[in-house]
């Protein structure tokens, strides 16, 4: 980014547009950390095993864009891995990030490893966003209609007829 500086037309105060971008990026930061609630800590630790050494620092346009990613993991509890879809619950990704910080690790370049540890824990989600649970549940609920279709259908001829007589007696009645 070019350093630019900007002067206040009302009170010829000037500020640098590099200051203005860190200003907007740590109240970002400061919002992102009251949505994280009590895991903001667990959080913060675990950012931190995205530092290139122990001792590094990390600017803070990649903590943010970390943060964000983090967010959209716990709020939406389902993630991409290895080009599939999983559905997870909230508890199981702060014992896998638990697990990362506890591990001590530094030099992360991704949420793939997160992502390996939460895996094991979680559900595959097809493409429709349904996991393998809530498709058979689908798949009983249509095959029941289905069921009562054929069941209609397997009916006396009789009963059919009188049936369809029914039907068209009440239409008839309608008209």
């Amino acid at each position: 980014m070019v350093d630019v500086t900007f002067v206040c037309p009302f009170c010829g105060g000037k500020v640098r547009g590099r200051d203005a971008t860190k200003e907007r990026i740590y109240q970002e930061i400061i919002k992102l950390a009251a949505q994280f609630g009590g895991t903001w800590h667990l959080v913060d630790e675990y950012i931190d095993c995205f530092r290139v050494s122990e001792k590094s620092t990390m600017d803070i346009k990649k903590q943010l864009r970390l943060l964000k990613e983090i967010y959209e993991i716990l709020i939406e509890r389902e993630f991409e891995y290895k080009g599939k879809r999983y559905r997870t619950t909230r508890e199981e990704i702060i014992k896998a990030m638990l697990a990362v910080c506890n591990g001590q690790i530094v030099g992360l370049t991704n949420q793939n490893y997160l992502k390996a540890i939460v895996v094991k824990n979680s559900q595959r989600v097809s493409a429709e966003g349904m996991t393998a649970a809530e498709e058979k549940e689908r798949e009983q609920v249509s095959r029941g209609a289905g069921e009562q279709e054929a069941t209609f259908l397997e009916q006396a001829p009789e009963d059919v007829a009188d049936h369809l007589r029914n039907i068209l007696n009440t239409l008839g009645d309608k008209t």
